[in-house]
């Protein structure tokens, strides 16, 4: 078959070791809106065994045009740059992964995407409007910050507040398999290092977290930045994000986060900080989130 966009025969094949390099410069061309797959790729995805991971390319010959990180047949985490791409992804993931329930990329490629995987047995729970921004130079002012790495003592605490999260963002309570998801999650995060916590010096209360999604040499992608309600308004979050914008740009080239549409004062938030806009982002939960 030959692809819409380009006369070339394409071809959409699970990718292996051999391919890192293809994939890897295909994704360096857009560090940020790639950083998920960037940290997976430093991560050793094509180089060993990851169980209930797996990652397909839709290849020119022996470029790669699109790429679908799979996670359980129920997660989706997409890389491109066209509508047909996707479209094309879509069409082919249905036949190896049918189950896909959750879906994240470029807005392009995800509209296309499930334009050709959904069936109308497909319900769409949630379908948020994003924008990717990216960071390449340090927050400037202020003073340091007390952040600190969470500990294996924080997790209660961090679960509770990616629940609320949650239920803020998408309006729907986490089932128990869930939440039990999510935590598994996060401990992994704290072992690797990866999330961090700032908690009020007289109560202890947590007043700030946030957690690195996937952490490459080009790109540090931020997700889950959560202040609690009492303590929002207060300059917590940009004090907090400067602190971490600061040290995570010592290792890193660019820091990268997604923030939805309608979330203006997050958006102004990381306006102020020196982020700038890199491109439309979304992401799609359909039903169930998992399978029973």
């Amino acid at each position: 078959m030959v692809f819409p966009f380009g006369n070339p025969t394409i071809e959409f094949r699970r990718l292996r070791r051999r391919d890192r390099e293809a994939l890897y410069q295909a994704m360096a061309a857009q560090p940020a809106m790639a950083g998920f797959g960037l940290g997976a790729l430093q991560a050793g995805i094509l180089d060993a065994p990851h169980p209930g991971a797996a990652v397909f390319g839709l290849m020119r010959g022996s470029a790669v045009v699109a790429a679908v990180f799979c996670f359980d047949g129920v997660a989706a985490w997409l890389y491109g740059h066209e509508v047909e791409a996707g479209e094309w992804c879509g069409r082919e993931l249905a036949g190896v992964a049918p189950a896909v329930r959750l879906v994240a990329g470029p807005a392009v490629m995800v509209e296309g995407f499930w334009s050709s995987y959904a069936t109308p047995a497909h319900e769409v729970r949630t379908r948020l409007a994003q924008t990717m921004f990216e960071l390449k130079e340090p927050p400037a002012g202020g003073e340091r910050f007390a952040l600190g790495l969470a500990r294996e003592a924080d997790l209660e605490d961090l679960v509770e507040a990616s629940c609320e999260m949650h239920e803020e963002e998408l309006g729907l309570e986490l089932a128990s398999h869930d939440r039990e998801s999510y935590q598994l999650g996060l401990m992994g995060q704290i072992m690797e290092q990866r999330v961090w916590c700032h908690r009020h010096t007289m109560t202890g209360q947590l007043m700030f977290k946030a957690s690195i999604a996937s952490p490459s040499q080009l790109c540090a992608q931020v997700e889950g930045v959560w202040v609690p309600p009492a303590f929002r308004r207060s300059g917590v979050a940009q004090t907090a994000m400067r602190e971490l914008c600061s040290r995570l740009l010592r290792r890193h080239d660019r820091v990268s986060l997604y923030v939805n549409d309608h979330n203006s004062a997050a958006i102004g938030l990381y306006r102020k900080l020196g982020f700038y806009e890199v491109g439309a982002f979304e992401t799609l939960h359909a039903w169930p989130i998992w399978p029973a």
